[in-house]
């Protein structure tokens, strides 16, 4: 088969399972006259803008004033309440305009992107569905699906490795959570495990697994009594419920390595890259300073604050957007450990932003489905070069370390990964 031909079976295969995901449409009242208006702008306008049109299509809508008066329109108001806040005066007007495959509602420089939700084939360059969201949880019936997508059609890439340069061999004393039994068991050859990588906290007096708690740690229902449990981290339990609802174990650092054994540990430091890159999946914890923000959404006790706000113009014109900005700094992405962790791994569910994202060697996934891609987005760190090797390094050494004393440790499962592809391999970061 040739290479045109794999992408277009790729392609075809994402389009298919975008749009199993289907739109159950809430009842709806008549459309007020900007609702109306837009509608009709929208429906017809993406197919002809790729044909006569294909950068730009720009329509007035009616003053923000307008949209306020439209105290009986829900979406007018919800419009209003997403741009009033930058925008001062009500005499600007509202506009929606099309430009480069990308719809924008906006008020003078002020602009909201937005994605079309339902089976509308000619509303995406690549035809897929989306959908509205839960405002406060996550669907986890959708992340079983995109393992489930992976699982069935990226054997050999994602899972299942048979190339040499990036298979390892998983650790001797691995140790990982039973989340059914709720205490730390010795992983078997064939368990599947979900590894943590996030932001640690209190590093003065952290619950974790050391040779005095081991023995406990270890008898079922250790992690649910009182006295454990009240300082088991939020991240940590959250991911706990996650890798039960997915049917897998669970590995996180500070449980799953023996902390004070200085045999166990150096061993485990030194297989990292093994750890990550034999996940079945990683959750990436990128919200939150630290390790008690958990993880929001899932079906917990917490709520998650949703970054997506939902425009119903009518029956034929329903479209998602964000409201707050995600270009911004988080924690997660100073620190030094999370940086390995998150490069080997090969499926990783990023909780950032109050939503979840899917990311594999051959698809990314936004939870509304707005942005599927099935062209790599990662580093392909199982073949460096020595360019790629030191822009690794520089942005390595960015990242903010509690011990210095761990910069070799927490660098270590890329140049594992780098040796493979280095005739004589590294030593001391020299190639």
């Amino acid at each position: 088969m040739s290479e045109l031909e794999t992408t277009g079976t790729r392609l075809r295969g994402l389009k298919a399972f975008a749009r199993s995901v289907s739109l159950s449409n809430p009842e709806r009242k008549r459309p007020c006259p900007n609702c109306t208006k837009i509608a009709r702008i929208f429906k017809p306008q993406p197919r002809i803008a790729r044909i006569v049109h294909p950068h730009k299509i720009h329509h007035w809508i009616a003053s923000l004033a307008e949209f306020r008066n439209q105290t009986n329109c829900p979406t007018c108001l919800n419009v209003v309440q997403c741009l009033q806040k930058q925008v001062s005066g009500d005499s600007r007007y509202v506009n929606i305009w099309f430009v480069r495959y990308r719809w924008k509602l906006y008020v003078n420089i002020v602009s909201l992107d937005l994605t079309p939700v339902g089976p509308h084939k000619e509303h995406s360059v690549v035809g897929v569905a989306f959908d509205c969201l839960d405002r406060d949880w996550i669907d986890v019936k959708r992340v079983k699906e995109w393992a489930k997508f992976c699982d069935e059609s990226h054997s050999g890439v994602c899972h299942s490795i048979t190339d040499p340069w990036w298979t390892f061999q998983r650790p001797e004393q691995l140790y990982l959570i039973g989340v059914t039994r709720r205490c730390l068991v010795r992983g078997q050859e064939m368990d599947q495990y979900v590894a943590l990588s996030y932001v640690w906290g209190d590093l003065l007096a952290p619950f974790q697994t050391d040779m005095y708690n081991f023995n406990a740690l270890c008898q079922d229902g250790a992690f649910d009594i009182p006295a454990n449990k009240c300082r088991l981290p939020k991240t940590i339990q959250d991911s706990m419920v996650l890798a039960g609802l997915l049917g897998k174990k669970l590995w996180v650092d500070r449980f799953c390595i023996v902390q004070d054994d200085l045999k166990h540990k150096p061993k485990m430091l030194k297989s990292m890259a093994s750890v990550y890159a034999n996940a079945y999946l990683t959750i990436v914890a990128r919200d939150g300073s630290d390790d008690e923000f958990g993880l929001r959404g899932i079906a917990t006790n917490t709520p998650r604050k949703s970054p997506f706000r939902f425009f119903d113009f009518g029956p034929d014109c329903q479209l998602i957007t964000t409201v707050d900005p995600v270009n911004q700094t988080y924690k997660y992405d100073t620190r030094a450990w999370t940086f390995q962790e998150e490069i080997i791994s090969r499926r990783k569910l990023d909780f950032v932003h109050g939503t979840v994202n899917w990311t594999c060697e051959k698809m990314f996934s936004t939870e509304n489905m707005a942005t599927p891609s099935d062209v790599p987005l990662r580093p392909n760190t199982h073949r460096l070069n020595i360019l790629s090797y030191a822009s690794l390094v520089k942005d390595y050494s960015k990242r903010q370390l509690s011990y210095p004393e761990d910069t070799l440790d927490a660098f270590g499962a890329i140049t594992t990964i780098a040796s493979k592809s280095m005739k004589g391999g590294i030593f001391y970061g020299l190639l």
